[in-house]
């Protein structure tokens, strides 16, 4: 796991406050610590890893419009996001998060295959956003999570 490169200003897309990827920034930019999971691999490939090493990732819900949840909580919010060269998952730890189960999930988070890396976001405390992860989410699309073919259940309307 990487604790953060070179720092630069989070990269807001100055969209709608309820648009899924001004939503996505804005979570890192509110919470304590955030941590980026980035895969060269589709979203269902890396949902799959990081649920293969975190229990609840399957049994996720969602709150607004697109945005996962663990432990029937909203707590414990995730959200994704594609580009050409891969994905984004996102995993905050929110003021309301129970820390021992913060400190489980990041415990078996960084443990996940070779070709992903996971690094730590903490703007209000670092002041910034790791480099790359800021240059990959500029780029990306974010993605509701019922996007995630394991996730398909999660769809409105039941579909």
């Amino acid at each position: 796991m990487v604790f953060g490169g070179e720092l630069v200003p989070g990269p807001n897309p100055g969209l709608p406050e309820f648009d899924l990827k001004q939503r996505m920034f804005s979570l890192v930019e509110a919470c304590g610590m955030t941590y980026a999971v980035r895969g060269p691999f589709s979203i269902d490939e890396t949902f799959n890893a990081v649920s293969s090493a975190v229990r609840g990732f399957r049994e996720s819900g969602t709150v607004g419009e697109g945005i996962g949840t663990l432990f029937g909580s909203d707590a414990y919010p995730w959200m994704v996001a594609d580009d050409a060269g891969g994905s984004l998952l996102f995993f905050y730890v929110t003021p309301d998060s129970d820390p021992g189960r913060g400190v489980e999930i990041v415990n078996t988070i960084v443990k996940l295959p070779e070709g992903y890396s996971v690094k730590t976001l903490s703007p209000r405390l670092s002041g910034g956003w790791d480099q790359d992860i800021a240059q990959i989410f500029a780029g990306s699309r974010t993605r509701p999570v019922w996007e995630i073919d394991a996730l398909r259940h999660l769809t409105p309307g039941g579909t």
